[in-house]
């Protein structure tokens, strides 16, 4: 595949996006891809490629993980909601600790300790 350049809304915010064999460069920083059919089974969350350093999501208080508000491998930006927590009847949102690639440690519906990582961004 050749190399090709293209500017990628999403939200109201435009990305440059650059996308070759099996990398795409998001503003500059670069993932590595895996490219499948629709319906094939799903590979892993991209993940950086520059080594940058993963920040993790944290539970803020101990829990159920009620649903995703972003999926697995979404670019989030610093303080975006990630996901939505249960505790003591009250619903939380946990946001994101620095902007970049999401990928989720735990899943949907399952209980997380106060402090336990429950995703990573890099």
């Amino acid at each position: 595949m050749a190399n090709n350049t293209f500017v990628v809304n999403v939200d109201g915010k435009d990305y440059t996006v650059v996308i070759g064999d099996n990398v795409v460069k998001v503003d500059g920083k670069e993932y590595k891809i895996a490219v499948r059919e629709e319906g094939a089974a799903a590979a892993a969350a991209p993940v950086a490629s520059s080594g940058g350093a993963e920040t993790p999501v944290e539970a803020p208080v101990a829990g159920t993980i009620l649903r995703y508000v972003r999926a697995n491998g979404d670019m989030v930006e610093k303080d975006e909601t990630v996901l939505i927590m249960e505790s003591m009847k009250m619903e939380l949102e946990v946001k994101s600790k620095a902007a970049g690639v999401l990928t989720f440690k735990a899943d949907s519906g399952s209980a997380v300790a106060a402090g336990q990582t429950i995703a990573v961004v890099c």
